[in-house]
């Protein structure tokens, strides 16, 4: 059932043309079967329109749904985001705070020279300090290839992941 106002123009062509097209293929000629007929087809071109018009005031009302909830996420979003960044920063004050107190006592250049190897440390890669292992990786595969004798288990399932640079072997 079409709710009054609720039929457009738009939407009486449509369903005189789903008329037209349901009785053109049940036109048999009799009359009787004719006006029968017509309320039904009337009836499932209305229905069709209505669950059209309905599917599209669905999605209208999701979209909106939507789009405000985003809004919501994205504020909620925002905020966590700005404390948690606060909370981070006050914990590097304090903790560069207890740092520079520490190193303005007495045996804080220990202290400093500590930090200093440790970062060293952590920045070393394969260019700095993990050389000998690529050197000693290179003269044996080298000294592989050279001899030609490399068992075809071995060379699919160690050397693939060598060049794959898969660490875990």
């Amino acid at each position: 059932m079409i709710r009054r106002g609720g039929l457009t123009k738009a939407k009486t062509q449509d369903i005189g043309e789903k008329e037209m097209v349901i009785t053109a293929w049940g036109d048999s000629g009799d009359t009787y079967s004719m006006w029968v007929r017509t309320p039904d087809c009337i009836r499932e071109a209305s229905k069709e329109i209505k669950v059209e018009s309905n599917n599209v005031a669905y999605l209208m009302l999701v979209k909106i749904l939507y789009e405000d909830n985003k809004m919501r996420n994205k504020d909620m979003y925002e905020k966590t985001k700005k404390k948690a960044n606060l909370a981070i920063t006050m914990a590097k004050i304090i903790i560069f705070e207890h740092l520079y107190e520490e190193l303005e006592c007495k045996g804080g250049c220990k202290k400093l020279y500590r930090l200093i190897k440790v970062r060293e440390r952590r920045s070393c890669d394969m260019d700095q300090g993990k050389q000998a292992g690529m050197k000693w990786l290179t003269r044996l595969l080298n000294v592989i290839f050279r001899i030609v004798r490399l068992s075809e288990e071995w060379r699919w399932s160690i050397i693939v992941l060598l060049y794959k640079n898969k660490r875990d072997i």
